[in-house]
């Protein structure tokens, strides 16, 4: 069961001390004083020049905050943040002791144990914390189960059985490419080590999706980002792709308006995130492999709020 439910491209920070909330405010694009052991935050961690590190999740675990990045960046961004938590009551470390497994739910959310709205945060043992991604296609929830490896794979188990205080809802355990296809689908990014320091927040949609909140203050990078969002209109965004046949993951995508080849960001399964200018949908675009196969563009929710 360990290798179909662990989603092995995440990995963990943990932030500890008096100082680590305060910390991390002056450092990454989220407003930390929203953590709560009820709610959980998307942020990024941005270089002097504005560009993404890391994208993360923070959530609240114990009195600590703990930060689920992309495999390959724990260790980067923590060389990052140590530079300049010399002066701060905290402690930085790799936690090598959390796993995250991957459930989709569907059926009617109400008198659900697990949380029914994005980013919310439900403790399901001591051990155990549920988060809803915020992705998803239409009925289905995508879940993130927090914990180590043994206590997650046993909390999926009994949800996954059939349970009589959840009689309308259908629970089953997501596989690596089905869970990374609805994120594509929801316009979500992660960013990897060959992404690191390559994209803007704009670039990555991150600066309407919810990843950087232009209310919070200062952080690194923070006046290049701003300056961006309220001076400039951005001539490309990230768009989520579908076709109807599974993509090999080298695939690239032709468009009618460019003259080379778009290499995506992301694929999975029949989806694909890929940056392209503003307004795709009235151009053809097709992969490079095979002209026949059509992609159609599908708006993130986000894109309308």
């Amino acid at each position: 069961m360990t290798d179909l439910v662990q989603l092995t491209q995440f990995e963990f920070i943990r932030a500890s001390g008096p100082d680590a909330r305060t910390f991390l405010q002056g450092q990454v694009t989220c407003d930390t004083t929203k953590i709560s052991p009820t709610q959980s935050v998307l942020g990024a961690l941005c270089n002097l020049k504005g560009r993404v590190i890391a994208d993360f999740r923070a959530a609240q675990v114990g009195e600590d905050l703990v930060l689920k990045v992309g495999t390959g960046l724990a260790d980067p961004v923590l060389a990052v943040l140590k530079k300049y938590a010399v002066f701060s009551k905290l402690t930085l470390s790799k936690e090598d002791g959390l796993c995250v497994l991957g459930l989709l739910v569907t059926g009617d959310a109400e008198g659900d144990i697990l949380p029914a709205s994005p980013h919310a945060v439900t403790s399901l043992s001591e051990n155990v914390m549920a988060i809803h991604s915020g992705c998803g296609e239409e009925g289905t929830r995508c879940i993130e189960l927090w914990g180590n490896g043994t206590s997650i794979e046993a909390s999926a188990a009994l949800l996954t059985s059939s349970n009589a205080s959840m009689p309308n809802t259908t629970i089953e355990v997501a596989t690596t490419t089905e869970w990374t296809r609805l994120e594509i689908l929801s316009g979500m990014v992660h960013v990897t080590p060959a992404l690191s320091e390559e994209y803007t927040p704009a670039e990555l949609n991150y600066d309407i999706s919810g990843v950087v909140n232009f209310k919070k203050g200062c952080y690194t990078g923070q006046e290049i980002v701003a300056r961006m969002f309220y001076r400039s209109t951005p001539k490309k965004r990230l768009y989520p792709l579908h076709a109807e046949t599974m993509l090999s993951t080298n695939s690239e995508l032709n468009d009618s308006a460019s003259e080379t080849a778009i290499k995506p960001l992301a694929i999975a399964g029949n989806a694909m995130l890929a940056l392209l200018d503003t307004d795709p949908s009235a151009r053809e675009l097709t992969l490079t492999s095979d002209s026949s196969v059509k992609l159609a563009v599908k708006e993130p929710d986000y894109f309308t709020k």
